[in-house]
Formats: structure tokens, sequence, C-alpha cells
């Protein structure tokens, strides 16, 4: 994929094709045409354009399901071109029907995730023409279609695969021996052989998650039946301008937020402020010009994201796009307080907020190694639910976290999180006998009802693929947890623990997630400092606003 297209002219593109396909190279032969003909039209040569896009397109009725999507991405340009919107949209529903038939065969997440890239451009498409339109219900139409398909709940759980389950284990005693020994050349060989051991495996087989059915978007009149009260909040991308559909007491409106450069600038300067928030060493000085970064980022936030929307205080659920996904929502005036929720998508929300469990098992609370204030925490935490199953020290190993999850009503997790950039799929918490990875959270039998992820970055995914997003929290949304509660950001240890307290306080008194953690951050955020930046990590995912079932 090329980077910067405008480097790059219809010319270059088309020979591209043409050497591609003397080599025998099929599909990115199709994808340079379908390029050629991009840039074309970009230019104003129409002729050319139409040239390159015909003869493209005449692959969308035989041949291998990639080459037959791109084809239809190059017909429903053509037909866009001609001024055909209402044809050019159902070229687009033919292609994307293709990229999700193929994706729903796949059992392997790394694999239906990388294919989300196109399904992305076809989608991309469709939003494209119905802002043209003008209709809200369209554009929350073809957004939705764009969002990643990794966190929609699998129905079929994964069989017992012993294979998986001792590579696993060797893993984590690898990585175990780095930590207490150094990453010797030998060790990290290891590391790298089983990572890819591990990965191969799950493409070979269907045992690391079943592929997902293809539901389109829900109803406007289901969600609307679903939210009562609250307000939900699809933002949507393109072209490096921001919109917004809103869904509210039954209405659908469409807001155009203008132009991305003031949001993205000042997410450049927050992580850099909250570090500085965090940190025990900061000077006066130093926090002080910090908390203005802060405030500066929160009123633009504020400004553009959500005061043009008037939705007034009601609870929000928000499904941030490319841009926002890590962005700490309650650092903004305007969710001050309020129950928010972030999700995904409106399709995993509604799906979500249908998952409950009739019978739910134990509270579990788990405290990892290294983490001066974790065995505080979870004793904390473990104090407010009688009974609960407290899994510390050398108790929370792989095998019995992941036996005591299952079908919980309640896990808490102080630990440290590792997230992963270069392959997602091992991201991990670190138990005592090493990393607990996407891998096994997908291994459940039954996924818990509600999880408190307390470790860094815990609540971020890595992109892999158009809007596709990999991690932690993606795999337990996509195992069919409900709600969870994590950071986006580096969180200090010990304000943490007092911000879960609180949190833990608001379950107990009956309180729904979002209400409880808003609450909670209220009060840790006039501390200031270190408990700052610990109120402003942690959001809600997933169906935050109704109450846990007791």
């Amino acid at each position: 994929m090329v980077r910067d297209p405008g480097s790059v002219t219809p010319a270059q593109a088309r020979r591209c094709a043409d050497d591609l396909a003397r080599a025998g190279w099929a599909v990115p032969a199709l994808e340079a045409r379908v390029m050629a003909g991009r840039l074309a039209l970009d230019r104003g040569r129409r002729t050319e354009a139409r040239a390159d896009l015909m003869r493209a397109s005449r692959a969308r009725s035989a041949g291998p399901a990639e080459a037959r999507a791109r084809a239809w991405t190059a017909e429903a340009m053509l037909r866009r071109a001609d001024g055909r919107r209402y044809g050019a949209l159902r070229a687009v529903e033919a292609g994307l029907r293709i990229v999700e038939d193929q994706q729903a065969l796949l059992g392997a997440t790394d694999l239906r995730a990388h294919m989300s890239a196109h399904r992305g451009s076809l989608a991309r498409l469709g939003v494209r023409i119905a802002l043209e339109n003008g209709s809200a219900r369209e554009v929350y139409r073809w957004a939705e279609r764009r969002r990643g398909v990794t966190a929609v709940a699998r129905p079929v759980r994964p069989p017992r695969d012993p294979v998986l389950a001792a590579l696993l284990t060797d893993l984590r005693a690898t990585m175990t021996a780095m930590e207490n020994g150094g990453p010797t050349a030998a060790l990290t060989h290891r590391q790298v052989t089983l990572e890819r051991e591990i990965r191969d495996h799950c493409r070979r087989t269907d045992g690391c998650g079943a592929g997902p059915s293809r539901p389109g978007p829900p109803p406007i009149d289901a969600l609307a039946a679903r939210l009562g009260d609250a307000a939900l909040v699809e933002y949507v991308e393109l072209d490096d301008h921001l919109h917004a559909v809103t869904v509210l007491s039954g209405r659908t409106r469409l807001h155009r937020l203008g132009p991305l450069t003031d949001v993205t600038g000042c997410l450049r300067h927050l992580p850099f402020a909250l570090h500085r928030l965090a940190s025990e060493h900061t000077t006066p000085a130093s926090a002080a010009a910090a908390r203005a970064v802060l405030t500066r980022a929160a009123d633009t936030f504020d400004r553009v994201l959500l005061r043009p929307l008037r939705l007034g205080d009601r609870p929000l659920v928000l499904a941030p796009s490319e841009q926002l996904r890590s962005l700490p929502w309650s650092i903004l005036p305007s969710c001050a307080g309020r129950p928010v929720t972030v999700v995904p998508s409106a399709r995993l929300w509604l799906d979500a907020a249908h998952r409950r469990a009739e019978s739910p098992g134990p509270v579990v609370v788990v405290a990892g190694p290294g983490l001066r204030d974790a065995h505080r925490e979870a004793e904390a935490v473990a104090r407010r639910y009688p009974g609960a199953v407290r899994l510390i020290g050398d108790a929370a190993g792989a095998d019995r976290v992941a036996a005591s999850m299952a079908g919980a009503r309640l896990v808490h997790v102080a630990a440290h999180g590792d997230l992963r950039s270069d392959n997602p799929l091992f991201s991990a918490l670190r138990l005592a006998d090493g990393p607990f990875t996407v891998y096994d959270l997908e291994l459940l039998e039954r996924p818990p009802q509600h999880v408190v992820l307390a470790a860094c970055d815990a609540g971020r995914g890595q992109p892999v693929a158009g809007e596709e997003v990999l991690g932690l929290t993606t795999a337990l949304l996509g195992q069919g947890t409900p709600t969870l509660t994590a950071p986006v950001i580096p969180v200090p240890d010990a304000e943490t623990a007092t911000l879960m307290d609180g949190y833990h306080a608001g379950l107990a008194a009956g309180r729904s997630p979002a209400e409880a953690l808003a609450a909670a951050q209220q009060r840790t955020r006039d501390e200031g400092g270190p408990a700052l930046a610990a109120a402003a990590g942690f959001v809600c995912l997933g169906d935050g606003l109704a109450p846990l079932t007791s």
C-alpha cells in the first residue's frame, strides 16, 4: 500500500500493474490497476481513469475472493465517477459481502484482522458517498461496516487445545527466565520461535477463535429502544475531517465537526503531560506546565468533539474513530462526573447490552508480581466482596487465573501490562509464571461478565489494518465479556489503587460501571498530581451503563 498516493503518477501505477500481471501476481496487479484509476480520477483524467477501472472491474465475477473484491471496488469507483451513486453503493455492498464471507471462514484472529484493510477501503467509499448524500442513517450504516470484526462476539467457544496450551506454558517459562536472568541470545531466539509456532498453530486450526457471523449494523430503532435516555455518538473520519452521527431519543443526526488538525495536535502532547503528572519526580514548575497542557487539550477535545452535538448531560455511548481510540474521555469538561462508555461499534454495544449471565459466577481478584501496590489494591477490592477468590503471589499463575475467570461475575486484575506493537496478540498481563496473552484470553471457555484491568495501557489496542484493533480488551469483548474497565495510558500504581477502591465502592452500592468510574474519577482528580493522571487514564468499555448482575 502506498502511504502517499500523491507521490505516484497514474502512469507509474499502470506500469507497475502491467509488470505484476506479466510476473503472474494477479491480485497485486489488480490493486495497482485500481490505484492507477483512482490517481487518474484525482487528477481529473476521466478517460484514463475509466479505462483502468473498466479493465480492473472485469475480474469481479470469477477468480479468488481478493481479486473479486478489488474488482468490485473498481466498479464502485467507476459508477460513482459516472454519477450513479446508488449503483456505486450496490457495488460496494457486493465487494463487502465477498470480503466478510472470506473473513468468516478464517479461524485465526490475526488473519481476519489483516483482511480488514480492504474491507475498510470499500466501506470508506460507502461512507464517502453517504456523506455526499447527506444522510445520517446511511453514514451510520457504512461507518458500522467500516469498523472491526475481531471484537464481534464469537458464539462458538474454542475446544481444548493441548498443543497450544503447551506452547503458551513454554513461552511463559521463557519470558520468566528472561526477566530473571536477562535476555540472552538463546532465550530471545526461543521466544521468537515459540511466538511464531503459536501464531502458525492458530492459523492452521480453528481452535483460536471461531469466525464471526456477518450481522449488519443494528437498526436505529433497536439502538434507540436500548439507549433509553442515553445518547450514542459514532465518530467518522474521512480525508482528515471528522464527522459524527448521533442517536438520541430515536432521532439520528449527522454533524460535520471539521478538520482533525486541532485534535491530533493535542493528542500528540497529551501523553507527555500525563506522564509528567504521573511521575513522583516531577518538579512543581513542570507539573504546572503539564496541567496547563492537559487543560488546553481537554478544552480543545470538548470544543471539537462534544459541544457541537448539544447532548445535554445525559449518559453517553461513544464509538470513537481511528484517531480517537486512546482518548481519555474523562478529562473533557463535558464528561466530568457523567457516565460514559466507549465501544468499538454500535453493533458491539447492542450485543453487549444483551449479554448478561443469568447465574453469574464468583468475584475473582488477581495481583501480579513486580507492582508495588498490587497486593494492597487486590486485598482492598476483595474485602468489598465476601467470598471473593483471591489469586495473589504464587497463586496468580496463568492456569488458575484462566480457570477462575471463566464465567466469573467480576474479575479485577492488578498487574503490569505489556502492549506489543510488533505482534498485538502477544500483548499480555504479567502473572506469577509469566505473560498471560491475548491467545490465553481467547481460550477462555466462558466469558467473565465484568473485567477490570488495572494495568498500564490495558485498554488500548494496536491497529493492524484499517480500523481493526487487536489487544487485551478487544479479545475479551470478542469472547463475550459485556463490560470492561481499563486505562488507555500508563497510570501510577499507588493512585490507581485508591481510584479502584472508590470504583468498587460504587459498584458495591449498585451503580453501573460507568457511573461508578465517573464518580471515582471526579473524587480522585481533585487531589491533583499523580492522582489526576490515574483518574484520567481509565475508560469504561462495552455496556457500561447497566448495573452489574448481583
